[in-house]
């Protein structure tokens, strides 16, 4: 079971591709470039260890949640203060320490939290290659985890980014399945100032390491490559093909549905729960009026056409 070793380079490449596999969810490319390049002017110059889980060392899902506009400003010490207060939570929770760390879904923001959080642990904590859905997500019930009847979502543990840990709030949540869980922590991200940490999906020797074929092996170093690719090629790829090496890093069927299209119209809200939903219309022109073809993506924090 070899691993990978990522530095910050590395986690740029994987920004980048996540930007593109992500479908437009999982946090904004824009933000997580600002964070890395605040991680890079913070000296931090080390590798975080990436493998596939080995089904022996305690693990969870780990995140940030809530609505993409309100993270317009994120930083890395909101990240890194967020996810220290999650961690620590579920930790008490579980009463096991934690020894590696999954994303929740493919994205710019969310494919580099569980780096960062090991970046910044000061310990041995290591990464899984993969995710659980592919792509980025609307809510917990959409991934693969969930799909794993037998593998418990509780607990879960949310925590803000206050710095000072006296005054630091957190939450840990107990539900019967990802739906109802959606809920709950939608409420308390909310109160969080609609964005938080959050850990979940325990997996360790209470459960036999349920983790192990409840993910997406792999996810995170085809996004690296894909990264990779995009960054280094000496001229702007085409559109075909970026779309030809989806599928062979991939392995599965891809499609660009629409190219250089207008946007001829939007409408945008946010949930009471932090989720941000709206519809984009494009068109073949700039005026709508004028298009002989339209299409519609319809949004629920990640777009979904």
């Amino acid at each position: 079971m070899s691993a990978i070793e990522y530095g910050i380079m590395d986690f740029r490449n994987i920004v980048t591709g996540a930007a593109i596999l992500g479908s437009g969810g999982g946090g904004s490319y824009v933000d997580a470039l600002k964070v890395l390049d605040e991680l890079a002017g913070q000296g931090w110059s080390g590798c975080v260890q990436v493998r596939e889980y080995d089904a022996a060392t305690n693990c969870c899902v780990l995140a940030m949640m809530g609505s993409p506009d309100v993270a317009d400003n994120l930083k890395v010490t909101d990240i890194e203060y967020a996810i220290a207060n999650t961690m620590r939570t579920f930790e008490n929770a579980t009463g096991v320490p934690l020894g590696c760390v999954i994303p929740v879904e493919v994205g710019p923001v969310n494919s580099v939290v569980p780096l960062i959080a090991a970046a910044l642990s000061g310990s041995n904590l290591w990464v899984v290659d993969g995710d659980g859905a592919g792509r980025a997500v609307p809510e917990l019930p959409q991934t693969t985890y969930s799909g794993n009847g037998a593998y418990a979502v509780s607990p879960t543990a949310l925590g803000n980014n206050v710095i000072n840990t006296a005054d630091s709030q957190s939450a840990t949540l107990t539900s019967s399945n990802a739906e109802s869980m959606e809920k709950l922590a939608g409420s308390i991200v909310g109160g969080f100032g609609s964005f938080s940490g959050i850990a979940l999906w325990p997996s360790n020797a209470n459960n036999g390491f349920a983790l192990k074929g409840s993910y997406i092996p792999g996810t995170m170093s085809q996004a690296w490559a894909l990264g990779e690719y995009l960054l280094n090629a000496p001229a702007p790829p085409s559109t075909e093909d970026v779309v030809a090496k989806i599928s062979e890093l991939t392995k599965r069927s891809t499609e660009a549905v629409v190219t250089n299209y207008f946007i001829t119209g939007l409408s945008q809200s946010t949930t009471s729960a932090s989720l941000d939903m709206g519809i984009i219309r494009l068109d073949k022109t700039p005026v709508a009026g004028d298009s002989t073809e339209t299409y519609s993506i319809y949004n629920l924090n990640e777009n979904l056409i």
